[in-house]
Formats: C-alpha cells, sequence, structure tokens
C-alpha cells in the first residue's frame, strides 16, 4: 500500500508540474489533465485518511510540534489545489460550451488559476520534503 501512495503521489507532484507548462495552458489536454488531477488527489485522501485523522489530532494537541507545520502546508496544498480546479473549471471554454455559457469567461479566473498552480507546486515540494522519513522508511 505504502508503495502504491508513494507512486501516486510522485504522479501527483508530476502532474502538478506538467499542468505548468505555459504552451498548454487552456488546451484540452491541460484541462484533462487537471481533472485527472483531481481523481488522483482525491483517491490519494482517501488512501491516506487514517494518516490524516491521525495528524489532525496531534495537530490540535497542546504540545508544538512538526505535525502542526505538516497539518498547515497539507491544508494549504488542498485549498491551493481546489482553487486551481475551480478556477479552471470556471473558465473553461470546453467546460462554459458544455454547460451552455459560451461567452461568460472571465479574464479574472486567470491570475487566480495561475497563482494557485504555482502555490500547490510549491506547497507540493513541501508536501513532499516533510514526508521524506515516510517515503525513505523501509516498511
Amino acid at each position: 500500500m505504502k508503495c502504491i501512495n508513494l507512486l501516486l503521489g510522485i504522479g501527483i507532484f508530476t502532474g502538478l508540474w506538467i499542468v505548468t507548462i505555459p504552451s498548454l495552458d487552456g488546451s484540452p489536454l491541460h484541462e484533462s489533465l487537471e481533472l485527472i488531477l483531481t481523481a488522483a488527489i482525491i483517491i490519494h485522501l482517501l488512501v491516506t485518511g487514517s494518516w490524516i485523522a491521525a495528524l489532525a489530532r496531534r495537530y490540535f494537541s497542546r504540545r508544538l510540534h512538526q505535525s502542526r507545520f505538516q497539518f498547515a502546508i497539507d491544508s494549504a496544498l488542498l485549498v491551493a489545489f481546489l482553487t486551481m480546479v475551480l478556477s479552471r473549471l470556471t473558465n473553461s471554454a470546453d467546460m462554459l460550451a458544455f454547460t451552455g455559457a459560451v461567452n461568460v469567461r472571465n479574464s479574472l479566473w486567470n491570475p487566480i488559476h495561475n497563482l494557485s498552480t504555482y502555490a500547490a507546486l510549491i506547497l507540493a515540494v513541501l508536501h513532499l520534503a516533510t514526508n521524506k522519513e515516510w517515503a525513505t522508511a523501509k516498511s
């Protein structure tokens, strides 16, 4: 299970890195990859649910330790990723055409999408760095 979760995490990070390629922005590949990443993130959250619950319990304990930092990074990563996906879905030519709202594109969403994408990438690096002991430990 650990190997699958590690590969899933590496795949999510790689996908986040690929969606930051400027030439892909707005292409169907870019939008499809974001939807695939959404599914991968949901699977990752479901697989690590017990770990997330344990980390949240430690976060709210009275002691100050690394779990607070990890929980803050993970929470910020989730918010950045959700903002990235929602801002793309609300400004996607294909999605807007699918819903029938063809001319509703708003340029306000582009900077929000770009900022949240780069924030998610940076936070993913921090997430991997704070979990390096888990990734390198032998099971």
